[in-house]
């Protein structure tokens, strides 16, 4: 199984980049799935009364809620761990991780051996009042996505990502069989 970091400020196009790539393995019947380190989070955000909403108030109040229950007692993190297990006994080729505080990056590279994915677009807010949203650029990506052009420009990026992942999954599987090596 893959695990995809997929990282950018609101607005930029994560779920839309991920929804490409999602159809492009479909067609190649490969199976996807999708989660965030924020899904548990709102679900408890609910249950507080927030209805979904993406205005700054929403994101900040999301943010400190994310943060105060990872440093309670790391719920976030073990339920996104808890689904990428679930979904490797499941075949599951890719999984879909958004993940905005460096060190969760960090440590699905470590546990997963993820690979990180920046989605960029110009023109959004220089500032969102929230550790999230406002650190995402204080990492540095695998991958980065410019998304300033069309939604078919976005998708031949997509594309163009899958190529790659499948080709370093092969690469990688050859060089684990031996096959670089000429003794």
């Amino acid at each position: 199984m893959k695990v995809i970091v997929v990282n950018g400020r609101g607005g930029v196009g994560k779920d839309t980049f991920e929804s490409f790539v999602a159809e492009i393995a479909a067609k190649n019947h490969k199976w996807t799935g999708k989660t965030s380190m924020v899904t548990f989070v709102k679900q408890i955000a609910e249950r507080c009364g927030w209805y979904g909403g993406k205005e700054l108030k929403d994101r900040k109040f999301l943010s400190d809620l994310k943060l105060a229950l990872a440093e309670w007692n790391d719920i976030p993190y073990n339920s996104v761990k808890n689904f990428l297990k679930r979904a490797d006994k499941d075949d599951t080729e890719f999984v879909f991780v958004d993940a905005r505080e460096a060190e969760d990056i960090d440590r699905l590279k470590e546990d997963f051996n993820a690979i990180t994915v920046l989605i960029e677009r110009k023109g959004l807010l220089e500032s969102y009042g929230n550790v999230a949203d406002d650190n995402v650029y204080n990492y540095s990506y695998d991958y980065v996505i410019e998304n300033n052009g069309t939604l078919d420009e976005l998708k031949q990026s997509a594309e163009t990502f899958y190529e790659d992942i499948l080709m370093v999954d092969k690469l990688t599987k050859m060089a684990d069989e031996g096959v670089f090596n000429r003794n």
